[in-house]
């Protein structure tokens, strides 16, 4: 793969394709989507049969991607910033246990150091 690949999280390529399903189809999910579909059906096999796989794939490994054109790179950026409100409304509701609390403090902040990257990215 390029030197200008993409390089993510699983669990962050998760969060993103999530966030890029609930808009209208375009360019990101025309580029990624046969990766997209191939973690989700290994996900959902290791979420049935092994949660240690499962938590090994998500937190340990990455998907590495073609490099994006600009305008992949806008949705991913746009994804992303829906998911961070999301996160923000989650993190703003009463009653949170201190682990929830912070895994979505992780979260968020991993995606947007991620954002921040891709916005680098894009800028250039």
């Amino acid at each position: 793969m390029a030197d200008d690949a993409l390089r993510l999280d699983v669990w962050q390529f998760v969060r993103l394709m999530v966030a890029l399903e609930a808009m209208p189809e375009g360019a990101a999910m025309r580029a990624w989507g046969d990766a997209w579909r191939e973690i989700d059906e290994r996900l959902a096999r290791l979420g049935r049969a092994d949660a240690a796989a499962f938590a090994a794939l998500m937190m340990d490994e990455e998907v590495v991607l073609p490099a994006p054109g600009a305008r992949v790179l806008d949705e991913a950026l746009r994804a992303l910033r829906r998911v961070d409100r999301e996160l923000g409304a989650a993190l703003a509701q009463g009653g949170l246990d201190a682990q929830r609390r912070a895994a979505l403090e992780f979260e968020r902040r991993g995606l947007r150091e991620r954002r921040e990257a891709l916005a680098r990215r894009r800028a250039k």
